[in-house]
């Protein structure tokens, strides 16, 4: 066997060969996982991300779909509701008839022919008599939506407001 001799130009150029091979090994090996980390690494922060917007599209279209089936229970619950009769049952139960209060059905203003209207005037009404007479009215359980409240102005005798609000509910 010969002895290989290091010094001679044959084995420099070994031995350069050898680093340049050994140098482009480690280069490969560390830049193809390296940057397949890099990649990994951006693909996960991608992926937590849509993660996080579907969570979040998901709890958005939950809530609005438990709000529509609140709205149809509510719809369903109307079935023989007349709101005419309700809203004077309660100017009734309040005693706010005595005083000049109306409630009429009203023609005009709804967009939709499907929504009965009702007008309602309150006369020399406090701020407070207001307010519970919409509380009674929304604490129902009844779907009605306040169409319109017309400027409220002092009532003629000094004591109080005189408003008119204009109620619909939709007919099922």
């Amino acid at each position: 066997m010969a002895v290989m001799n290091l010094r001679s130009r044959e084995g420099r150029v070994l031995v350069i060969g050898g680093a340049v091979a050994a140098g482009l090994i480690v280069w490969m090996l560390a830049r193809g996982p390296l940057e397949q980390y890099r990649k990994s690494k951006d693909n996960l922060r991608v992926a937590r991300q849509n993660l996080s917007d579907a969570q979040v599209y998901h709890a958005e279209i939950r809530d609005e779909r438990a709000r529509q089936e609140a709205i149809r229970r509510l719809m369903a619950g109307t079935g023989s509701f007349d709101l005419w009769s309700f809203l004077n049952g309660v100017i009734r139960e309040m005693d706010l008839d005595k005083r000049e209060a109306r409630v009429e059905t009203y023609a005009g203003g709804t967009r939709s022919s499907g929504l009965p209207a009702v007008k309602v005037e309150l006369r020399s009404v406090s701020v407070d008599e207001l307010i519970a007479v919409l509380h009674r009215i929304y604490g129902s359980g009844h779907l009605i939506a306040l169409h319109s409240a017309m400027p409220f102005q002092q009532a003629t005798n000094g004591k109080g407001l005189d408003c008119t609000l204009i109620f619909l509910s939709p007919r099922v």
